[in-house]
Order: C-alpha cells, then structure tokens, then sequence
C-alpha cells in the first residue's frame, strides 16, 4: 500500500473516530450528573473570563483600534461558548487509556495494512461482575481470528488477564473482557 493510501485512511479514520468521540461525550453528559455540572459551570467562567478580558482592554478607549477588531472581540464569547462545548464533549468521549492501549498495540506490531491500530472505543464495567471490564475496540479490519492468536501478546501489553474474546455488535468491534493482571 502506498504512503498517500495509507495516510487517506488514517485521516479518514480519524474524522470517524472524532464523531465518534462527540456522540460519546454527548452520551456522557447525558448519563452522568457530573459532567452535567461540568458543562453548566464551564459557561458561567467562560462568560466571566471573555468580561475580564474584554473589560481590561478597554478597546473604546483607543483611537486608533478599528470598529471591526471591536466586532471580533464581541463575537469571541459565541465563539469561545460554541468551541469549548465542543472540546469538552470530544475530552468526555475519549475512553480513559485511549492513548497508553494505542501506544502498546503499535509496540506489539498489531495494526493493519494501513498501519493503523484498533482504536479503543468504550471502558465499561461488566454489569454481572464487578471486577470484570469490558473493553470495546475498532478492530479496523483485523480479524477475531487475530485478536485470539495474539491473545498472550494483548494481555501483556495491556497489563491484563483477559477473561473472553467476542464479536461486538458488527464484525467491526471486538469486545474484550478483562480483568487487571494484578488481581
């Protein structure tokens, strides 16, 4: 595969996964009272940050500034609202160890053609045992198959015991069932 390709499905992969992300911290807010919170006082202090900052440069005061940098400084509230709305979804959609499992899949070698590595998706507990996780990964076209015969290599990697492998809801997603190593 050539470089260009290999780099067209990564940047695609990533426009999915950031969608992804966005749904999932769009779900987050919606389960869980505290990113609730969050997300409410995180408008208070952005409205009483853009006061403090448009009120110390006190723009009327100078001669010389245009009326249209005077437009944009009040247009930066809607614009600091609206984007950090959307940094906070996309931080409470990204699984905790997204990047440490990706990090130790590229050190075993485990990626597609593309180069690419399965992207974790979700960390949930496992609703009949507690101390069981479940783990919910885009395979990104790598087959069960694989995620069994490389069983030993995963939980190594991972740092953990894993209890079963299985299809998640399309052939796309594997499901691990984990336990940490250290139990």
């Amino acid at each position: 595969m050539r470089n260009e390709d290999k780099e067209r499905l990564n940047r695609q992969s990533q426009k999915k996964y950031f969608f992804h992300r966005l749904r999932n911290g769009c779900r987050a807010v919606w389960k869980n009272t505290v990113h609730k919170i969050i997300l409410i006082f995180f408008y208070p202090a952005a409205i009483l940050i853009w006061y403090l900052f448009k009120s110390n440069l006190s723009l009327e005061d100078i001669p010389l500034i245009s009326p249209v940098f005077i437009v944009l400084v009040d247009l930066m509230l809607p614009a600091l609202l609206i984007g950090g709305t959307f940094v906070i979804l996309i931080l409470f959609g990204i699984p905790y160890g997204f990047s440490k499992t990706s990090n130790e899949f590229q050190r075993i070698g485990m990626t597609n053609s593309a180069g690419e590595v399965p992207i974790l998706l979700t960390r949930t507990q496992d609703k009949k045992h507690s101390n069981v996780e479940i783990l919910e990964f885009d395979s990104v076209g790598i087959p069960l198959t694989e995620w069994e015969k490389e069983r030993g290599y995963i939980e190594v990697a991972l740092n953990v015991n894993i209890v079963k492998i299985i299809e998640g809801r399309n052939k796309r997603r594997v499901l691990l069932h984990v336990v940490p190593a250290d139990s």
